[in-house]
């Protein structure tokens, strides 16, 4: 029987049956369950081929991971000892940021005498798939069915949030966030919503692993365990648990922050903080644009979600729908990331509480000669349209940084002065965090002047600032010299040399040249360089030309 809070259909052998709710059961047989079971096995194994995939094609970590990569190696220098401060880009960046993704990373290339650029390149895939499961975990406590738990993780498995930020080499600490929020969160349902107190103790543990594993989960991770104690928790033994949770996780993470503290002040903690702010106009705008789902076509899976809150809303449940309606005020930086886990729960309840009794009607209307054709088209159909559009929105972000490019950086790192300053022009936005700019440093220790990955953690200048300067340089790949002389004068900067990237921009379609990601991409700035007697050509393969300011 159904214990939980939402009426959830169940598959069985011989009926679909709707349980605790006004529905009528609907007759059904065994084939139609099976079939149904088949696909959410198909989806699951089509979800994690398609990350294995992504991330075993590549010979380097995909995207992003500079920074990462030089703190985990300032960890290794220092024997394990919290530096003070990072090497990377020259920056004088506090090590401040939650350090166990970089322990775990070291540790596991020291044991395997691994590289870990290999480190970078599979850990974060791992961490996806484990996700995964702990999603469904979640969703089992929160759905008490098995089969709508089972639909609403191939759901979160296909949903381009649920990759896309994951499997490349800065997901390496949104994989750890991930993974022991989606456990702390399974540990405080139980704890508040079934009164389970010996739960206190595994959600504060999971709890301090994803403070010590990145700050915007440890945030999300927060509020979730807030809006479950609302719901559920408001009693005597919910207030003593919830206390105990509090105080175990602060004691457990004590030697991060304390020790931070005691380097650093709460300047960089601050810092962080207002590091993920969105103005309020752009937040009216993403509640406006309501998309939940972040789907690069149309939001099918986001509908069969929007079908589980009719339901909901019409069974009176309020639960999920609260929590989602606190996600993009409270997180509006990365609430795509944070609606994946009530977005797949919702999606669960819609397909087997009204798309599955659907199709079943529809199969015991047909001849015999039919039966099963319609489910399976649908059911077939439904999962390649996701599957396509998961890859769709991957494919442009989820890239390595090219063999080219590389041998550029190792050209810059033996070739030019230790104190250069580099402008790295790519077209690329920040939010697809630009691979080029961000590696740049760590693969030539050299410093890019307007690389903004490590810059939330400084005091000293507004993060806002930094970003809006990067994306002013950008704006540059198109224009004529002049403009890095502007913007040169107007940021007070100083540079010796110019990094031109010719592959096509992240998150762009195709070249102005035509092709796919990698394939040559021609700004007007690099012509405009090449026939400016101030700058000259100094190297020039096929993805880069570097250029020396005279």
């Amino acid at each position: 029987m159904l214990q939980g809070d939402f009426s959830t259909a169940t598959l069985v052998s011989d009926e679909l049956t709707i349980e605790a709710s006004p529905t009528p059961t609907l007759a059904n047989d065994s084939i139609f369950a099976t079939r149904a079971r088949l696909f959410i096995y198909t989806g699951l194994s089509v979800a994690i081929l398609i990350r294995l995939l992504l991330t075993l094609s590549a010979n380097f970590p995909l995207n992003d991971g500079g920074m990462f990569y030089v703190m985990i190696r300032n960890l290794q220098t220092s024997h394990y000892a919290l530096p003070h401060f990072t090497s990377y880009n020259g920056m004088h960046i506090p090590f401040a940021y939650p350090p166990l993704a970089f322990y775990a990373a070291g540790f596991v290339a020291d044991a395997t005498h691994g590289s870990v650029f290999t480190i970078l390149r599979l850990l974060p895939l791992l961490l996806d798939i484990a996700a995964i499961g702990a999603f469904a975990l979640l969703a089992r406590s929160i759905l008490r069915s098995c089969d709508a738990a089972a639909v609403a993780a191939v759901a979160f498995s296909l949903l381009p949030h649920s990759v896309l930020w994951q499997i490349m080499g800065g997901g390496l600490t949104r994989g750890f966030g991930l993974l022991f929020a989606l456990l702390a969160m399974h540990q405080g349902y139980e704890l508040f919503a079934r009164r389970v107190l010996w739960r206190a103790a595994p959600t504060a543990i999971f709890a301090s692993l994803t403070v010590l594993s990145h700050p915007k989960m440890a945030w999300f991770l927060a509020y979730s365990l807030a809006i479950f104690f609302f719901w559920y928790g408001r009693n005597r033994k919910g207030i003593l648990a919830a206390s105990a949770v509090v105080v175990v996780t602060a004691g457990l993470t004590a030697p991060w922050w304390a020790t931070v503290i005691a380097y650093h002040g709460l300047a960089p903690l601050l810092a962080s903080v207002r590091s993920g702010s969105i103005p309020w106009g752009d937040l009216v705008g993403y509640a406006l644009h309501f998309d939940i789902s972040g789907e690069s076509f149309f939001p099918i899976i986001g509908v069969f979600s929007i079908l589980g809150i009719i339901w909901s809303i019409r069974s009176r449940q309020w639960f999920l729908i609260s929590w989602l309606a606190v996600m993009i005020p409270l997180d509006s930086r990365e609430y795509l990331t944070d609606t994946l886990v009530p977005v797949s729960l919702f999606v669960g309840i819609g397909i087997i509480e009204i798309v599955l009794p659907w199709l079943s009607r529809i199969e015991r209307s047909r001849s015999p000669r039919w039966k099963g054709w319609t489910s399976s088209l649908v059911m077939t159909g439904l999962l390649c349209y996701a599957a396509i559009g998961m890859i769709a929105a991957c494919g442009s972000t989820d890239v390595p940084l090219t063999n080219q490019d590389r041998s550029a950086m190792a050209w810059v790192s033996q070739e030019t002065p230790s104190t250069s300053q580099f402008l790295i022009i790519t077209g690329s936005p920040w939010w697809s965090s630009d691979r080029s700019a961000e590696w740049f440093p760590a693969l030539t220790d050299r410093v890019s002047v307007a690389t903004v990955q490590g810059s939330e953690w400084l005091s000293t200048k507004p993060f806002t600032e930094r970003v809006t300067q990067y994306n002013d340089l950008q704006a540059c790949a198109d224009q004529s010299t002049a403009c890095l002389d502007r913007w040169a004068t107007r940021t007070d900067t100083v540079f010796n040399y110019v990094y031109v990237s010719k592959t096509t921009p992240i998150g762009a379609s195709y070249g102005i040249d035509g092709g796919g990601v990698d394939s040559p991409h021609h700004f007007a700035i690099e012509f405009a360089l090449k026939s400016d007697p101030h700058y000259t050509l100094v190297f020039e393969n096929s993805a880069t030309a570097i250029f020396k300011r005279q």
